[in-house]
């Protein structure tokens, strides 16, 4: 997942005051849209019908007078958004980078375990992911540490002492969504939202009945927890 920045004082600037309701929806649909398909600011008008709101004409031509957007041909492209925004080239670069530091770092793990083992020293229970201050997204760190005390501290004490050991496609898997997950919520409110998800009983739903509950489960069923437990 990757971050759009919008400046703080955006929303007090007279191109975005002067814009209807639905024109603002359009331009944060483009914003979304543009960095969710790293286009580096360009908007197809093909893409016009994936937004998630109704795009009307008017409201494109409102983005255009305002100098929001720019015509391009037939599409639209957002003013100067790779000044304020990553290039495709740089996310995609981050991205290798963190997934070659998190590979990097589990080779050291798998290593350490081995000459451990071949020299007669038992270890205590050790977490896959990587510790923080390894990769280099924003939430890297945080989503780490998430997936460690979900494994070995949320999931135990929420399951009755069930183990929760994940194999290496839902360890990939349980990291990314717990990224995401980190991008919503404090450190806090995974926590709470992990204990909520871990205890409801089998028989209330049937989508986690005999199902080991994983992080990627919990990302699925977190908007519904949280407006559950908000109504609590």
């Amino acid at each position: 997942m990757a971050w759009v920045r919008i400046h703080d004082g955006a929303m007090r600037h007279h191109k975005i005051l002067d814009l209807t309701d639905r024109a603002f929806r359009v331009w944060v649909e483009g914003l979304s849209h543009v960095q969710e398909q790293l286009t580096d600011g360009l908007i197809r008008r093909a893409a016009l019908r994936t937004f998630g709101c109704v795009v009307t004409k008017k409201a494109t031509q409102q983005l255009v007078e305002s100098g929001l957007w720019q015509v391009q041909g037939s599409d639209f492209f957002i003013h100067d958004y790779t000044e304020w925004n990553d290039s495709r080239e740089v996310v995609e670069r981050k991205r290798a980078q963190g997934r070659q530091r998190v590979a990097d770092y589990r080779k050291r793990q798998t290593t350490a375990m081995s000459n451990g083992s071949s020299n007669g020293v038992t270890h205590h229970a050790h977490t896959p992911y990587p510790p923080s201050g390894v990769g280099t997204d924003t939430n890297l760190d945080r989503a780490s540490a998430f997936c460690h005390r979900y494994r070995w501290t949320l999931f135990p004490k929420h399951r009755r002492g069930a183990a929760y050991i994940p194999t290496a496609i839902v360890e990939h898997k349980d990291l990314e969504s717990a990224q995401r997950l980190c991008n919503s919520y404090t450190d806090e409110q995974l926590d709470e939202l992990a204990a909520f998800f871990l205890q409801i009983p089998d028989e209330r739903d049937p989508f986690l009945k005999g199902k080991t509950r994983t992080i990627t489960m919990l990302l699925s069923k977190a908007s519904a927890i949280s407006e559950r437990m908000g109504s609590a």
